[in-house]
């Protein structure tokens, strides 16, 4: 499985302890066939209900495009270059760099994931 890239410009909206803080942006660049320069997207980071996990377990960024949902593998801000105070600034607009997976997000029974929040289905 290859990653395909995409570059975004977009923002986090929501402090970084709130359960529903969500990235949005729009797609600059993509080199991945189901999502194409001009969309928007969501990103929002998702893991287990407790605050302390085990070293096994982490957490996931999902990229949402429509009502589809992409694992990243990766998703870092261009325009921060070094640690410190600049990377807690991500609510205003930047440029962001994503790796995704070429295929869906599926859910452990095998089928695709929905990307509407549980209350909506």
């Amino acid at each position: 499985m290859n990653p395909l890239a995409l570059c975004i410009a977009g923002f986090w909206q929501g402090e970084p302890s709130q359960p529903r803080r969500r990235f949005q942006g729009e797609v600059l660049t993509s080199s991945h066939t189901r999502i194409r320069a001009g969309e928007v997207v969501s990103v929002t980071f998702c893991c287990p209900q407790q605050r302390v996990m085990p070293c096994s377990e982490h957490g996931a960024y999902i990229l949402k495009v429509q009502r589809t949902s992409f694992p990243l593998i990766s998703f870092l801000c261009a325009d921060i270059t070094s640690p410190g105070p600049a990377c807690r600034q991500d609510t205003a607009l930047a440029t962001w760099f994503a790796l995704t997976t070429p295929e869906p997000a599926t859910t452990r029974t095998g089928r695709r994931a929905s990307s509407r929040p549980r209350e909506q289905r």
